[in-house]
């Protein structure tokens, strides 16, 4: 995201996905896992010499990924709009509504209902939560890491990991040196 813009990021994923699209298609769309995106992947990398092969022999794909002669993609590093969007403010909307949301149930649960030990930690949940809503980034990513750790969910009271996948996010892209 240093090095390309917006724009450059998404032509190349868009026609990386073409590629990708073209391979399932010539092996039959029928086949869905890691192994198989690894290995598409990886003849996409070898070239236009081997992917052309491959397109007109769709066996040399099932015969790779069978023996699996490919290295593992991460072709899910590559930056897509919204990774963008989360470089300004405005990219947090939709999580700051859910943490909205999340709040008034935090704030409506009954203390009967709940545990007694996840009960306590409620507070300190709220406060980031508002701190969050309020994006005041810097002192919600410190407070959260000061109540609960500085893992990304080890010490997290609730089931949900809303909280703990923003925060993360806010390190990822805004708390960059």
């Amino acid at each position: 995201m240093q090095n390309y813009s917006r724009e450059e990021a998404e032509e190349f994923l868009d026609t990386f996905l073409s590629y990708k699209n073209r391979l399932n298609k010539a092996a039959g769309n029928s086949f869905c896992s890691d192994s198989w995106d690894d290995t598409t992947a990886h003849i996409i990398g070898l070239g236009k010499t081997e992917y052309d092969r491959n397109i007109e022999t769709p066996r040399l794909i099932f015969e790779r990924e069978r023996k699996a002669d490919y290295h593992e993609s991460f072709a899910y590093c590559i930056p897509h709009s919204d990774d963008y969007a989360k470089l300004t403010d405005a990219g947090y909307n939709l999580l700051i509504s859910e943490t909205q949301n999340e709040l008034k149930e935090i704030e409506r649960a009954d203390e009967d209902d709940i545990p007694p030990k996840i009960y306590r930690q409620f507070p300190k949940v709220m406060k980031v939560c508002r701190l969050l809503i309020d994006k005041r980034w810097q002192e919600a990513v410190t407070t959260y890491h000061n109540y609960f750790g500085p893992g990304y969910a080890d010490q997290w009271p609730l089931d949900s990991y809303l909280i703990p996948n923003f925060v993360s996010e806010l390190k990822k892209y805004r708390m960059t040196e």
